[in-house]
């Protein structure tokens, strides 16, 4: 057998194969996570948002990540005795580049809408700290697809240590131990706030640089 005609087999078995794997391979147990899913994927945008996960904070919707992750999440209003509202879904099991966490997203919505949904809640159950959850109404919940995500709070199943932050997201700006002996490795221009215990629990926090001071003021507080 010639070369020309080798080199024309092995194309075309090939080319089979990556047929039958379309065909075979349910469209959903394909990899459909890039690169661009690592928890230190963040990208700056010209117009000063943030990427993270392949969300653009402000931008991407609820619906979005949703069709990303291939999950619902549990949607839940939170609410403070100083008032405080925020939108949140809880994503239980995310598989991001086969990376497992969980994942909070809170959603941006206009105060008086959240005060409605508050109004509207089905059942009010009290937590810790003064802090209450609502469960939210069907036409709430319904609402709140469109809705574009505001800020992202990842909890990585697996430990991570100084090294290992420091090779992934870079040296960071500034580092501050909080009031709890947590590490704090802060990134304000891309909006990231990297929180290790001492016994390697990671979370990880992303915000616009512009609301940074929403991560970073808490812990002046804590320090003092």
């Amino acid at each position: 057998m010639s070369k020309t005609i080798l080199l024309r087999v092995i194309l075309v078995l090939v080319l089979l194969a990556g047929a039958a794997y379309l065909i075979l391979v349910p469209s959903g147990d394909r990899p459909r996570h890039g690169a661009e899913t690592l928890p230190w994927s963040v990208t700056v945008n010209p117009d000063g948002s943030t990427t993270a996960f392949g969300f653009t904070l402000g931008r991407t919707t609820l619906a979005e990540v949703r069709a990303k992750l291939q999950e619902q999440g549990e949607l839940s209003l939170f609410t403070t005795d100083a008032g405080r509202l925020d939108l949140e879904a809880f994503f239980q099991e995310v598989s991001l580049k086969g990376l497992k966490a969980k994942m909070v997203v809170v959603l941006a919505a206009p105060r008086a809408q959240l005060e409605g949904m508050y109004t509207r809640g089905l059942r009010i159950s009290t937590l810790a700290e003064g802090q209450r959850r609502v469960t939210l109404h069907p036409d709430d919940i319904a609402a709140a697809a469109a809705l574009p995500v505001h800020h992202i709070t990842y909890l990585p199943s697996a430990r991570l240590d100084e090294e290992i932050i420091g090779k992934r997201f870079g040296a960071a700006a500034e580092k501050r131990v909080d009031g709890s002996g947590v590490t704090h490795w802060l990134y304000p221009t891309r909006g990231i706030d990297v929180a290790v215990a001492g016994d390697g629990k990671t979370v990880i926090q992303y915000a616009l640089p512009e609301d940074f001071t929403q991560l970073s003021e808490p812990l002046e507080r804590t320090s003092e």
